[in-house]
Order: structure tokens, then C-alpha cells, then sequence
């Protein structure tokens, strides 16, 4: 009996202390060191509860105290708030990373490789790495110029739609074993400097003879002739084209279908020179051959009348050096050599037209004023003299009567009233009010002559102008 009422206080107390822990649970916010004391599953007494409701018992005096919180327990707590704090901060801030960065990885997981060019094998689109351009497949039809630029901004090629159709001189960088028609050669046709006709008249545009099908000429192995976006600025129905069949840059009318081939990206140039782009292929009297040299950092070959003065390809001037074909410092015409002995109008102005001097063939008999220029140490008759009024820029060349000028010098022979030294008399171009009559200058005196064109004799010659 006494064992069973021993039992009954034994679960009594139990009960007791299972209902208090659990209002203590439901009514208390229990500090770090209670939360480990619960764990380890210690059971509290009296005491310890009440050390547990935040008093301490002085055992000398039996004053009670505020108790404060535990150091260790205080900065757990704030290592476990910093903690929180931090997670969540790195959390924010990887988000932030992930999602700015998250577009440039995507576009570069997706954007296209780009392979280098690579002749006939080349993967299109593909990079010349020389240039920086990228270029794209050949269109499967030929079109008309116009129809080409259009394809070009429409496609869409490798990814890209940045699309463009080159213009000649992007074109011309795909030529190869062409020094003088390949971008920089000495082929004048540049856009937009030089895009007339005549840019292109010289062999320099056309250097080979053969026609070659292998794909010789062309760094992507093309053998067709294709159109760059370059117009002919003399002419805007045609447009200029390389043909890689012969290295051949050179001008089509609009209209006829040729090859297409795109191009994207900027014009870049690997290892920059002076000579790219060539800066001679629009220097008058040069060749457009280009050489790295002199302070300027290159230099221009000059035609075998003109040398190079760092700047231009300049010809001599004329009246300090028997040399011609020779520049007049104060007009600006160039001269040839003189030719006498031809007694009618018609001998010289032939002998002008078909003049091939210095490499020009663009000869001309001079007009009255022109001629004039030539006179000195005789002001009766000088360009500007007021005593002579026949004068081509004053529309006055009918006669002497309407424009007297019958005042002149002295005769002499020894050339004093020439620049040329010139002796003689010389035919112009200009004739006055009475049909086959031409003005002449006589300038053993400086003289003004009006003569009939079949009247000459062997002391008439003429000299030309370009």
C-alpha cells in the first residue's frame, strides 16, 4: 500500500512539472543559455526556476538583483543576428550580380562565332583579321546595283543584321596578288575622293591580262565580277565594281545583274600606316604608288616630270630651267617644248592635239590671253598694259580697230621679250571677228599680229598648254 501511494506522489510531481514547463513555454521568451539547458533535457528546481525568471538570490543579504544577460549568450545572439544580416546581404547582392550579368552571358553563350577568313574553306559569316570587316556568303543570284544595296540592309546572315554592301574600297581589301588594284595599291579610285571616270583610265586599275578562274585575285577565292555601294560621281548610272577574275576595279552601268557580297563591321587596319589609306592615289602628277619614308611619313611617286616636294608631286616651274613640260608660278599653266616651222594655224593646233609630252597627251594650242602671258620687258604690250586692249577675258579680240594695241617694242633677237626666250612668231587659238584670221605674237618685238591661217611661214611655231 505504501509502495502504490509512493507511485501515486511520484506521477503527481511529474504531472505538476509537465504542466508548469509547458505554461513556461507558452508564457516565456527563454534566453540562449535556457534554450541550451532545455535541450540538454536538465531538470530545474525551484531555485533554478527562479534564476530562470531573471532574479538572483544574494546569499548574504537575500536582495535580489536584475540580472543581465550573459556575454557569451549576448554576443551569440548578436553573431546570430549579424549572421542573418549578412546572409541576406550576400544573397541580395548575388541576385544583384546574377541578374546584371545575367544578359551579357546570355549574349555571349548566344552570339555567333565569328571564324577568321579562310580563302575558298572560309565559314561565312567570317572576320579578315587585317581589316576588322566581316563578310558574309555570296548571294545565290546576281542583282542589279541598287537591288544589291537592298539585299545587303534586308538579310539577315550568321545572326547579324547590321548588314551593309561595301563600298570600293572595302571591296578592294579582299583583292590579293594585285599590288597596284588591292586597297592602298596605286588604283586612284577611293571613295569618295575619286570616283570619276577618269580615276580609273590608267593600266593601274586593270593590271592583269589574263583571266583567271582559281580565285587568284581574291582573299574568299570569288572569281566573279560584284558591286560595291560606290557611285561614279561623273556619272550616277554606274557604279564601281571589282572583278576578281582579273583584279580589275572599274565602273558598270547600274543596271546589268553582277555578284553580292555583304560586309558588317568597322573598317579597321591591323598595323596602321601612312600609306593606308594610299594617299597618293589623288595627288596630282603622281603614279599612286605609295612609299613609307621622309618626315611626312610616306611619299608619292612622282610622274618623270614632277618630283616629290614632301607635300605634292610638283613639275618644275617654268623660265628657271630649260626643262619642260614646266608650270608658270604666276598663272599656274603648265607649258611644253616649242615647235617652229609651222606656217598654218592648222599644222599647230594638230601639233597640240596630238602632243604626248611628259606623259600628258591633254595638250592645247594657247588662247590669245594665255600666249600674252609670256611677254616681257615690254610694257607697251605686257599682260595688263593699258596701251593694248585685245584681250580674250575682255571680249575684246575682233580687231585693231575695236581694240587697238598697235604700240611695241624694239626689234630683238635675243629673246628678251619672252619668258621662253622664244624668238618668233607664235600661233594662238583665238580668232578675231573675221572668219580664218588668228591672232599671233611676234615676239621679236612684242607685237600683236592678226594673220590669215594659211599665211605662216617657217618662222611660225607654236608652244602648248594643259
Amino acid at each position: 500500500m505504501k509502495k502504490f501511494l509512493v507511485f501515486i506522489a511520484i506521477f503527481a510531481a511529474m504531472l505538476l512539472v509537465s504542466c508548469g514547463g509547458d505554461s513556461k513555454k507558452e508564457n516565456e521568451t527563454p534566453d540562449s543559455a535556457d534554450t541550451v539547458s532545455d535541450k540538454d533535457g536538465d531538470t530545474a528546481d525551484s531555485d533554478s526556476s527562479d534564476t530562470e525568471q531573471g532574479e538572483k538570490t544574494d546569499s548574504d543579504s537575500g536582495d535580489t538583483t536584475q540580472e543581465q544577460p550573459d556575454d557569451a549568450n549576448s554576443q551569440s545572439d548578436d553573431d546570430s543576428g549579424d549572421s542573418q544580416s549578412d546572409t541576406s546581404d550576400s544573397v541580395d547582392d548575388s541576385d544583384t550580380s546574377d541578374s546584371g550579368d545575367s544578359t551579357p552571358d546570355e549574349d555571349a553563350d548566344t552570339a555567333p562565332a565569328i571564324p577568321e577568313c579562310s580563302g575558298e574553306a572560309s565559314t561565312f559569316p567570317c572576320i579578315d583579321p587585317e581589316f576588322g570587316l566581316v563578310w558574309s556568303s555570296v548571294h545565290d543570284e546576281e542583282l542589279r546595283q541598287e537591288l544589291a544595296v537592298s539585299h545587303c540592309k534586308d538579310i539577315n546572315d550568321g545572326g547579324f543584321t547590321d548588314w551593309r554592301l561595301p563600298t570600293i574600297d572595302e571591296l578592294r581589301t579582299l583583292i590579293k596578288n594585285s599590288p597596284e588594284t588591292t586597297f592602298g595599291g596605286s588604283c586612284k579610285v577611293t571613295d569618295p575622293k575619286c570616283r570619276a571616270e577618269q580615276c580609273s583610265t590608267s593600266s593601274k586599275c586593270s593590271p592583269v591580262s589574263a583571266n583567271d578562274e582559281t580565285g587568284l585575285y581574291s582573299k574568299l577565292g570569288d572569281h566573279d565580277t560584284f558591286w560595291s555601294s560606290s557611285v561614279q560621281s561623273d556619272n550616277a548610272d554606274n557604279g564601281w565594281t571589282v572583278g576578281f577574275n582579273m583584279a580589275a576595279v572599274s565602273s558598270q552601268y547600274n543596271r546589268i545583274k553582277l555578284g553580292v557580297r555583304c560586309v558588317r563591321g568597322n573598317f579597321k587596319i591591323k598595323n596602321q600606316n601612312a600609306c593606308l589609306p594610299n594617299p597618293c592615289s589623288t595627288v596630282k602628277y603622281s603614279t599612286g604608288k605609295c612609299t613609307l619614308s621622309g618626315t611626312s611619313g610616306y611619299s608619292c611617286e612622282c610622274d618623270a616630270n614632277s618630283t616629290w616636294n614632301g607635300e605634292d608631286c610638283a613639275i618644275p616651274e617654268c623660265f628657271t630651267s630649260i626643262k619642260t613640260p614646266c608650270v608658270d608660278p604666276n598663272t599656274g599653266t603648265t607649258w611644253s617644248k616649242k615647235n617652229l616651222g609651222l606656217t598654218t594655224y592648222d599644222a599647230a593646233e594638230s601639233f597640240c592635239e596630238n602632243l604626248t609630252e611628259g606623259g600628258y597627251s591633254d595638250w592645247k594650242l594657247p588662247d590669245i590671253d594665255q600666249l600674252r602671258s609670256l611677254i616681257q620687258n615690254c610694257s607697251a604690250t605686257e599682260a595688263g598694259s593699258p596701251s593694248c586692249k585685245i584681250s580674250l577675258e575682255n571680249n575684246c579680240i575682233s580687231s585693231f580697230s575695236e581694240c587697238p594695241c598697235g604700240q611695241y617694242c624694239d626689234l630683238d633677237s635675243s629673246g628678251t621679250y619672252s619668258k621662253f626666250g622664244d624668238t618668233a612668231y607664235f600661233w594662238s587659238s583665238t580668232e578675231t571677228a573675221t572668219t580664218n584670221i588668228y591672232w599671233v605674237i611676234n615676239f621679236y618685238s612684242a607685237a600683236f599680229v592678226n594673220n590669215d591661217k594659211e599665211s605662216g611661214s617657217n618662222e611660225y611655231g607654236a608652244r602648248c598648254v594643259r
